[in-house]
């Protein structure tokens, strides 16, 4: 299966193997047949067990985690406690190299306990970053450059910011 998604300036074309479109369609059917209790549970887990491990680093001034259990958000701030984009970007940095894309995390009926324990782990070791980062400075571990906010035009950051 091919799709072709088009953004401003720019053409990606997607492919999926009719594997990855059974794997959908099994999730998609097992969600459909059941009752969400279960993705609340374990939303409210992963919820847990994120704000565990940012107590343990010392970080409950700088990441949050908001948010309905079964699409959760986390807020980055800088060492002065401002809103963050670099902080941000250095967190999904860290994330990525552990597996994880997750600018958001949304929960579905297939995670199950061992998925969750997996995420918090991940975000663990990346708060070990995030917390050395709030000690010696953003700079030293961010590895490009910060991702912006979707609303330029109200949001724009300094350049060197």
């Amino acid at each position: 299966i091919s799709s072709t998604r088009h953004f401003p300036g720019h053409r990606v074309e997607c492919e999926i193997t009719n594997a990855e479109c059974d794997q959908f369609r099994v999730a998609n059917t097992a969600t459909q047949r059941t009752d969400t209790g279960d993705q609340f549970l374990q939303g409210e887990r992963l919820r847990q067990g994120l704000n565990q491990s940012i107590a343990e680093h010392g970080l409950q001034d700088y990441v949050g985690i908001h948010g309905f259990p079964v699409c959760l958000v986390f807020s980055t701030r800088d060492e002065q406690r401002r809103p963050s984009q670099p902080f941000r970007t250095l967190l999904l940095q860290e994330l990525i190299k552990g597996g994880v894309i997750a600018p958001n995390l949304v929960v579905l009926y297939v995670h199950k306990d061992k998925n969750t324990d997996q995420t918090v782990g991940i975000f663990h070791k990346a708060l070990a970053i995030y917390r050395k980062a709030i000690d010696e400075g953003v700079e030293n571990y961010l590895e490009g450059e910060a991702v912006q906010p979707v609303y330029r035009k109200w949001n724009q950051l300094e350049k060197n910011h």
